[in-house]
C-alpha cells in the first residue's frame, strides 16, 4: 500500500491490487502527494489512481491497475512500518503460545453449515458485523456495484452496500475495521463477485494474505477477470514461496491482463527473484521495452522504480541512480519517493518538520479569518432544503428483484468454514470468530449437493481403484445425474486417454463420456501448445495415451534428445525406465523445456499404494539439480479451473481422497472440498492437516453429497457423514 510499490517489506514495488468499493461522493479525502501529516499504510500496496478516489470499489477495465484505490503513505516509510514476514513471524513467537484445543477451536467448531458454498473461512479477528455510520447510505456505492447488489432483496440489499461504502472508507487508515465490514458483506453475499474482491483486497491490506488470496481467487473465477493477479503472487511471496509467485507469473495468460496488470505481475516476479538471491536474474526480468515507454502512465513510473530499486540491490549503484531519475520524471501523480531516492544516494537527506500548533485557546490568523468567513456566509446564506438523494440513486419504488440468484446467500456463522476456502496457500486461523445473526434465507439448502452446480470426480480412490469400482461409487454418480448436477471427472493419472478412462467407467457400471474426463495429459498438452511452435518436437516420458494428447494439440511426440526436442513432456506410465528418464535428462540438460503432468508421489492400486509419477519426477529432480518449469496437474489449479470453465460452473466443488493434492488443488482454486475416506488419506490425517490441505467436508464415500452439508465434518474431530 505503500506508493512507491512495496512488496511485503523487502522491496517496494509490489502489485497494486486495484479496488471498487470506494464511496461515490461521500469518502474521505486522501492525501495522495505528500507524506506530511498522514500515517503510512500497510507495506501491501492495492494503490491506483487518484481519478477513482472516492468512486466505489469499481475498476475501469480498460485503464487496468492504474484506476481504482488511493494509496496509503508511500516509499520506505509504508516498509519500514510493517518488516518483513520473517520478522512478523519472530514476533509472533515472542508470544505465549496457545495451547493445541485453543489453536485449533476457531476451525473445529463448525455451527450450522447448510451446506452452501458461500460460507468461506473467516480470517483471524473476523466478528459479528460492525455498525455502520449512519450517514452511509448504498448511494454512495458505486453505481456498477449497486447493479450487480440487485439480486438481493432491499433489506440486504442496503447491508451489503452500506458495508462495501465503509470497507472503502477505512481500508487505508483501519484496514482491519475494513476487513471487518468487508467480511460483514461477505455473510450476507458471498456470491457477488464484488464483494469476494472487497474481502481480498481488504485481506490485503490487512496482512491476511492467505484469505487475500482466497479471496481474489474467487473473485477472479466468479468475474471472469484477473484484475488482482499481482496480488496473489505477491500474497505467496509474504507466505514465503516466492517460486509460487514465479509459476503464477510464467503459467499466466497474457491475453487476459491488461498492459498495466502483466507490468504489476512482472514486477511481482521479477521481486521473487530477488526473494530466492537472485539478484541479477530480477534485473534482467525488468529489462522490457516498457521500460522506456513514452507514455503518462502510472506503471512506468513504478516499473522504473522498481527496476531501480532491482539495480541498487544488485550492487549497481550509479545505474540505479539514473533509474531513480527517470523514475520521477515520469511519476507525475507523484507515486513513489524515486526523487528522495536519487537524492539519498546523491547524499542529500530531506527531514520532515512538523507544524507546531497554535496554543491553546489563540486561533492563528488563518483560523480566525476562516471563521470570520463561515460566520458570514452563515448569516447570508438562505434556508436549506433538505439535501436530495443523488442523481445516480434509484429511486426508493425500485425494488431489488428478489427471485435473483444471489436472494439465498450464505448463512452468516460466524465460524470460519471453508465455502470458498483460505487458498491452497493459507496460514492457520488465529482466532475464535463470534457468531453472527444468518442471514434470510427462505430456501436454504439442506444437502450438500444443493449448494453446487458442478461436482469435479477424482477418480483414483474415489470412483475406482485399479480397475476395482468403489462402494456406492456408481449408485451415487447415478443419482447425481438423475438430479441434474452435473459431473465431470478429473484425474491426475495421465496413462489412459479421456476415451479410456470413460471405457473403464462404463465397464464399471458408469455411463460416461470422453468429453466428461480431464487428464493431466490433456491440460498438459494444451499448456504445451500455447507455449511452443505448431508442430514442435516434444519428448514424452510416458504411455501412448500421453503421446496422444500431444498429437491432438498440434505437436510432434519423439521418444530421443537426439531429435532436439523442444519441450519435455513426463507422465506416469509402468513401462517408464532408466531410459527414458536418461532421454529426458539429455533434452532438459540440452535447454527443453520441463513440464510434468502430476507429482503424485504415489497411487493406489489393489495391492496396496504403489509409486507414483512424483517418485519419477524426484528421480530428474536429483540428476538434474532443480525443478520442473511447468507442474499442471493437482495440487495446481489447472485441472478444476479448467472443468469449471468447460461448463461454465460458479459454485463447483471438487470430491477427492488425497490431502496434498485434490484438496490443496481445490483450495488453490478457490473452491469447496470434499474429502471422501475410500482412498488415500482418512478422517484423522484431515484433522491433523496443514491449512492448505484442510477440507470443506469430510464423508465416508460418494453418498456422503446426498448428506446435510451441517453434519459434515471437516477437518473436525465431529462424526464423519
Amino acid at each position: 500500500m505503500n506508493r512507491s510499490g512495496r512488496d511485503h517489506g523487502r522491496d517496494r514495488h509490489g502489485p497494486r491490487g486495484g479496488g471498487r468499493y470506494r464511496p461515490s461522493g461521500g469518502g474521505q479525502p486522501r492525501d495522495r502527494g505528500h507524506r506530511r501529516g498522514r500515517e503510512p499504510g500497510r507495506d501491501r500496496e492495492p494503490g491506483r489512481g487518484a481519478e477513482s478516489q472516492g468512486r466505489g470499489y469499481r475498476r475501469d477495465q480498460e485503464a487496468g491497475p492504474d484506476r481504482g484505490y488511493p494509496r496509503a503513505g508511500r516509499g520506505r516509510e509504508a516498509g519500514r512500518r510493517y518488516p518483513p514476514p520473517a520478522d512478523r513471524r519472530d514476533r509472533r513467537r515472542d508470544q505465549p503460545a496457545r495451547r493445541r484445543d485453543q489453536r485449533d477451536e476457531p476451525e473445529r467448531a463448525r455451527p450450522e453449515r447448510a451446506g452452501t458454498p458461500s460460507a468461506p473461512r473467516e480470517p483471524t479477528g473476523a466478528a459479528a458485523a460492525p455498525p455502520v455510520p449512519d450517514e452511509i447510505t448504498p448511494a454512495d456505492l458505486d453505481r456498477e456495484i449497486r447493479a450487480e447488489l440487485r439480486g438481493l432483496p432491499k433489506p440486504q440489499f442496503e447491508t451489503v452496500a452500506r458495508h462495501l461504502v465503509a470497507a472503502g472508507r477505512l481500508v487505508d487508515e483501519d484496514p482491519e475495521q475494513a476487513l471487518a465490514h468487508a467480511l460483514a458483506a461477505r455473510r450476507v453475499a458471498a456470491r457477488i463477485a464484488a464483494v469476494r474482491e472487497a474481502v481480498g483486497i481488504a485481506a490485503y491490506h490487512a496482512g491476511q494474505w492467505q484469505t487475500a488470496m482466497s479471496e481474489l481467487r474467487t473473485y477472479h473465477r466468479i468475474s471472469g477477470r484477473l484484475s488482482h493477479l499481482a496480488v496473489v503472487a505477491d500474497c505467496e511471496r509474504a507466505l514465503g514461496r516466492p517460486e509460487r509467485a514465479i509459476d503464477l507469473y510464467r503459467t499466466a495468460d497474457s491475453s487476459r491482463l491488461t498492459r498495466a496488470e502483466a507490468i504489476e505481475l512482472l514486477i511481482v516476479a521479477a521481486g521473487a527473484r530477488r526473494d530466492l538471491g537472485q539478484r541479477d536474474a530480477a534485473v534482467a526480468m525488468l529489462q522490457v521495452p516498457e521500460l522506456t515507454a513514452d507514455e503518462a502512465a502510472p506503471w512506468v513510473a513504478r516499473l522504473r522504480y522498481a527496476y531501480a530499486d532491482m539495480l541498487l540491490a544488485a550492487g549497481r549503484t550509479a545505474e540505479a541512480r539514473e533509474w531513480f531519475v527517470r523514475a520521477a520524471a515520469a511519476d507525475a501523480e507523484d507515486a513513489t519517493d524515486a526523487a528522495e531516492r536519487a537524492l539519498e544516494l546523491d547524499g542529500v537527506t530531506l527531514e520532515e518538520v512538523e507544524e507546531t500548533p497554535p496554543e491553546a485557546g489563540v486561533p492563528d490568523e488563518a483560523s480566525a479569518g476562516e471563521a470570520a468567513t463561515e460566520e458570514a456566509t452563515a448569516e447570508e446564506a438562505p434556508t436549506q432544503a433538505p439535501a436530495t438523494e443523488p442523481a445516480d440513486q434509484e429511486p426508493d419504488t425500485e425494488k431489488p428483484d428478489t427471485e435473483g440468484p444471489d436472494h439465498t446467500e450464505e448463512p452468516a456463522t460466524g465460524e470460519p468454514t471453508t465455502g470458498e476456502p483460505t487458498t491452497g496457500e493459507t496460514a492457520t486461523v488465529e482466532a475464535a470468530v463470534a457468531p453472527a445473526e444468518p442471514a434470510p434465507t427462505p430456501d436454504r439448502p439442506q444437502r450438500l449437493v444443493d449448494a453446487y452446480d458442478l461436482v469435479i470426480l477424482d477418480l483414483d480412490g474415489v470412483v475406482y481403484v485399479g480397475e476395482q469400482l468403489v462402494p456406492a461409487a456408481d449408485e451415487a454418480i447415478a443419482r447425481l445425474r438423475r438430479e441434474g448436477v452435473r459431473v465431470v471427472f478429473a484425474t491426475n493419472n495421465a496413462s489412459r486417454s479421456p476415451g479410456e478412462v470413460a471405457d473403464l467407467l462404463v465397464r464399471l457400471g458408469i455411463e460416461a463420456t470422453a468429453d466428461v474426463v480431464l487428464t493431466s495429459a490433456a491440460v498438459a498438452a494444451d499448456a504445451l501448445a500455447r507455449r511452443l511452435e505448431p508442430d514442435a518436437a516434444v519428448l514424452v516420458v510416458g504411455t501412448e495415451a500421453l503421446a496422444g494428447e500431444i498429437r491432438r494439440a498440434g505437436l510432434r511426440p519423439v521418444d530421443r534428445a537426439t531429435d532436439e526436442p523442444r519441450a519435455v513432456v513426463q507422465g506416469y506410465g509402468p513401462h517408464v525406465g532408466w531410459s527414458h528418464l536418461a532421454e529426458a535428462h539429455l533434452a532438459i540438460q540440452a535447454g527443453a523445456l520441463w513440464a510434468v503432468t502430476n507429482t503424485d508421489r504415489t497411487l493406489p492400486s489393489p495391492r496396496g499404494m504403489l509409486p507414483g509419477n512424483g517418485s519419477l519426477v524426484a528421480v530428474l529432480r536429483t540428476s538434474l539439480g532443480r525443478e520442473p518449469d511447468l507442474v499442471v496437474g493437482k495440487p495446481q489449479p489447472a485441472l478444476f479451473t479448467a472443468a469449471a470453465s468447460r461448463t461454465g460452473a460458479r459454485t463447483p466443488l471438487v470430491v477427492g481422497d488425497r490431502l496434498d493434492t485434490d484438496i490443496e488443488g481445490a483450495h488453490r482454486a478457490g473452491m469447496d472440498s470434499l474429502l471422501v475416506l475410500t482412498g488415500v488419506d482418512d478422517a484423522a490425517r484431515a484433522r491433523e492437516a496443514p491449512q492448505p490441505q484442510r477440507p470443506t467436508f469430510v464423508g465416508a464415500d460418494l453418498t456422503a453429497l446426498f448428506a446435510p452439508g451441517n453434519e459434515l465434518a471437516a477437518a473436525t474431530g465431529a462424526s464423519v457423514a
